[in-house]
This record gives C-alpha cells, structure tokens and sequence, in this order.
C-alpha cells in the first residue's frame, strides 16, 4: 500500500501558515473584487456534510476569497448523485476568475460513510451506508472477531463494519465474479475520484476506521489476511499530500489549470478541527453540525470501539475523535432558522429549563454512550416554544459535557478550552449555556468551517510528490 509523507518541512509550513493566518484580522473577508493575478495561487476546500456541502476558496497568506455552499436539493435520489450534483454546483457557483487560480483542492466528508464501487468504471455497486448507520449484531459480532479488543475498527458504525456486511450481503464477490474490479471508498475519498480519477485511494483519516495504521504507514496483519483485503483503498496517503492532477475534461468544463491538482482530504470533524486554531493538548473543538462531533488534542491517543472514538495522528500528538447523534438536525425538526433566532432571544442562559431532555433524532446513540436502542426523550414539551428550545439547548450541551467527561475517564488530556465550529457556533446564548454546562472557555472558532480546513491542506502539498 502506497503512503505519502508530508514531512517535517511541510509541517513547519503549516504551523507558520497557522500563525500567519491568526495574525491576520481579515482572513475572512471574503473579497468583492474581481480582478486576480494570475500568477496567484488559490486553494479550494470541499466540505460535504450531512445536509449539504460548501467551498471555501483561500489565496496564499489564508484569506478567504470566496464561500459558497448549496443544499442537497432531491431526497429521492441516490446519495452519490446528490453528492455528484452538489459538487458540481460548487464549482460552478465559483467565479470563473477564481477558478482558473485554484492551485490544489481538498476534500473533507462525513467519518465512515462508505461506498462500494467498481474500480473500473466508476459504477456504484451498493446502496450508500451513512455514517450514523450501525451495523447489526451479526456484522458487530464479525468484527470484533478479527480486529484487536476494542480497536475502534469494531464499532458499530466503522467502515470495517460496513464492508463486513457488504462481504456478508456477498455483494463484492458478486462484483468481483463478473469481472469487475469492486472496492471500499469513504465519501471524501470518493467525491475525490470525481476530480482526479483515481478509485484507489483514501487518507489516513477516513481510513482509520477501517483498521488502517497511521503509525505504521500500513494495513495490519490482521485485516491484510482477510478474504475482503481485496476491496481495501490500496493507496493511503496523509492528509494533504498530492494525488494526482484533475481530470483534463474538468479542466475544460470549468476553467481549471492544467496543473491544479487533488490532495488527500479528511473526515469533516479533523477538517473543522485544523481551521480552528488550536494550538496545544487539551484544547478541542466542537462541531454542532446536523450531528455533533468532538475532537480533542491529546498527549496520549485513545481507541475504543465501545465508544466510537478514533485516535488520529497529527505532529506528535492526537486528535481524539467522538460523534453524537445528538445536534443540530434535532432542532430543525422542530424550528426553522428564522424561528431558532427568534426563540433564542428569549432565552436566559442563566437560568435552568428545568428539562430533562435527551435530544435524537430517531432510536439509537453511537457516543458518549454506544447503545443503538436507545430513544430520544424530549417530553413533556412546554407550551412556550422558547422554553422547549432551552431544554433542547441544555440537551445537547450535557450529552457534550458527558463526551469530554468520557474521554478524561478514558485517559485523554482534560478539555481546558472548547473551540466551537458549525452552524451551532453562531448561537451565542447556546455557547453560552454550554459554557456553563462545561466549566471551561467556550469560544467560536477563528475559522469555524471544515471547507476551510480542506482548503488549508489543500495549500500544505505540491505537486512533487503525486502518486
């Protein structure tokens, strides 16, 4: 399996880039101009996420260019033509001018979600499993029979879990004796092979769920010798590094350079991570997207299946994985954003609900507790729709505070500041109250957005090292 290092060069670049960009009081101006040298490189950041998908375009020092996102609009369809669709409509909705500057792209996506496809073609062969989809006890049960006690690789919502039940449904064999060429992509890596055609690859993030080791540059043994090897992503790259150049028809159909190439992304949650300007180990960032995702920077890396969480390598410490089903999307089940604003005016942070709520969307938890039968609890509902609000708010901000109890429980560094990214980080009174939930500093990220993220790896890696 081949890997890519982005070395330690690279890794001061990037800590000077961070620095450079927390310098500026304008790297999220978004300019209005439309001239551009075009001698001026550009990097472009995708995020897709669980409702829709956004591009943030970066110049050189870090400075926001353009932003722009779309929803996914067509429930109906499959999740890749969605995706597809959104994807194309990013770049469209890019100007022309800036288009033709993008040096390098970056994808980021949602953790675990995974595809099987036909490597020869392109062909999606299954139906998509999203990452909030766990698997059955017969796969569960599968999985842990081959992956170390509790490797993360074993949960109910890993990747490995996913391809086991794909290698149960006999759905790759069947690809494969028709002469196919069937393998696993997660959805960056997938929305990736879109631009440069590559359906081989995959980051050591996305990866990691799968039983990739990092640390080892490589595949363990004990997943090398399984039946399904076969269909693993066979390039796994560190995030940022080059993979190859974008595809010559889209170089044409949107103005792209020639020379602009696709580097390995990351999961959605790291990408966010990465934008908001940590800077030491105990130190996190929150994600209240439609779900929420926790990640934490720790001296020591923690992996457990039982929880869900994920350890991945970044400079010599880790960033420490956990998602909820609990987020954002359970509030727009209930309020539209004009009326999230307007309730949240009317809310004291100060002063309890007096709720006991436990918001979901639907049956089933995957973290800080992994229990896919448990059911939401969100009655009694008050009458004042600004009081139900608030319990929902103190909901989610405790299932938080259980997440980063857990993880010092589990031995990670202790949470000392709490960085806020996501729709959600707009809320003031719900950072705010979670604030008050966790007991430490709760400030919104410097750049809270994962599309920002992608961008900043697209920018850490030229060409020299494709594959």
């Amino acid at each position: 399996m081949s890997t890519g290092s982005l070395g330690s060069v690279r890794r001061v670049k990037l800590d000077a880039f961070q620095k450079s960009r927390q310098k500026s009081s304008r790297h999220w101006n978004v300019s209005k101009s439309s001239a551009q040298s075009s001698s001026q490189k550009l990097y472009l950041g995708l995020d897709f996420g669980t409702s829709g998908a956004r591009a943030i375009c970066i110049d050189e020092v870090g400075d926001v260019v353009h932003d722009t996102r779309t929803a996914y609009h067509n429930s109906e369809l499959p999740w890749h033509h969605t995706w597809e669709r959104a994807l194309h409509e990013l770049l469209q909705q890019t100007p022309a001018h800036r288009r033709a500057c993008i040096a390098a792209i970056a994808v980021a996506a949602t953790t675990t979600t995974s595809l099987l496809i036909n490597r020869d073609n392109g062909e999606v062969l299954a139906d998509t499993i999203l990452y909030s989809e766990p698997q059955d006890e017969c796969v569960t049960d599968a999985a842990q029979a081959i992956v170390p006690e509790d490797h993360s690789a074993g949960a109910s919502v890993s990747s490995l879990c996913k391809l086991l039940f794909w290698h149960q449904q006999r759905a790759w064999q069947k690809a494969r004796d028709e002469g196919g060429d069937p393998g696993l992509l997660h959805h960056a890596d997938w929305l990736a092979s879109l631009l440069h055609g590559r359906r081989t690859c995959s980051d050591w993030h996305n990866a990691a769920r799968l039983g990739f080791d990092a640390a080892a540059g490589a595949y363990p043994a004990w997943l090398l010798k399984q039946d399904f090897a076969e269909v693993l992503p066979r390039d796994v790259l560190q995030p940022g590094c080059a993979v190859a150049p974008i595809l010559p028809h889209l170089t044409q159909k949107w103005g792209l350079s020639p020379s602009c190439t696709v580097h390995a992304g990351t999961t959605d949650s790291v990408a966010a991570f990465l934008a908001a300007g940590v800077k030491q180990a105990g130190e996190a960032v929150s994600s209240l997207g439609s779900t929420l995702a926790i990640d934490l920077l720790s001296t020591r890396p923690i992996d457990t299946a039982k929880y869900g969480i994920c350890s991945y390598h970044w400079k010599d410490q880790w960033i420490i994985d956990g998602g909820s089903n609990t987020g954002g999307a359970v509030l727009r089940q209930f309020f539209s954003t004009d009326q999230l604003q307007t309730l949240s005016k009317q809310i004291e942070a100060s002063v309890s609900s007096g709720l006991d709520y436990y918001p979901l969307l639907g049956q089933g938890q995957r973290f800080p507790v992994n229990d896919p039968n448990m059911l939401p609890r969100m009655t009694p509902r008050p009458e004042n729709d600004a009081h139900f609000l608030h319990g929902l708010l103190e909901g989610i901000a405790q299932i938080e505070r259980e997440s980063y109890e857990l993880l010092t429980k589990l031995g990670a560094t202790p949470v000392s500041k709490v960085y806020t990214a996501g729709g959600g980080a707009a809320s003031q009174v719900w950072n705010d109250i979670r604030q008050q939930m966790l007991g430490v500093p709760v400030v919104r990220s410097l750049a809270a957005e994962a599309a920002y993220g992608a961008a900043l790896l697209a920018s850490q890696c030229d060409a020299a090292n494709m594959l």
